[in-house]
């Protein structure tokens, strides 16, 4: 959207506006106050599709150590999408690659807006299910780096 708009909304229900190109990560449940109360597990990523490749990161860690940071207690996931003709590569791989991170390993469910009839393969041949809300569900053990290629159905 461009210019000057305007939009009707319910109170009940509030828009969000996503740049394309994005990441949104999304933990699983909250169940508290502080972050040490994320449950980061099991995560959504929602990426949503430009034509122009797209990186971002993710920073996680227990929630209870001012210091996870400095003292390399923490997961780092980057993020890259890039395009050719009718495929879409989307790699995620970690950041942090010291065996201090918290999380061993993460169930991760990809959503991709702005693609449709997709079939997802990951290239090193992991087992990738797909949902019936549209994601692809996957697992991500530490140090490790997955690119889920992503084909039109024909």
């Amino acid at each position: 959207m461009s210019g000057k708009n305007t939009m009707k909304i319910d109170i009940n229900h509030l828009p969000v506006f996503v740049k394309e190109g994005a990441f949104l990560v999304l933990s699983g449940s909250k169940k508290g106050n502080t972050t040490k109360d994320f449950d980061t597990e099991h995560i959504e990523v929602h990426y949503y599709y430009s034509a122009e490749n797209s990186d971002s990161e993710w920073y996680d860690d227990i929630g209870d150590d001012r210091l996870a940071f400095t003292s390399g207690k923490f997961d780092l996931l980057k993020f890259n999408a890039n395009h050719t003709g009718t495929t879409s590569n989307i790699k995620i791989s970690t950041g942090n690659k010291t065996d201090l991170g918290w999380r061993k390993e993460r169930k991760i469910t990809l959503f991709v807006h702005g693609l449709e009839n997709l079939h997802a393969v990951i290239s090193d041949s992991k087992k990738v299910s797909s949902n019936k809300n549209g994601g692809y569900t996957f697992v991500m053990r530490r140090n490790e780096d997955i690119t889920l290629e992503l084909k039109k159905k024909e």
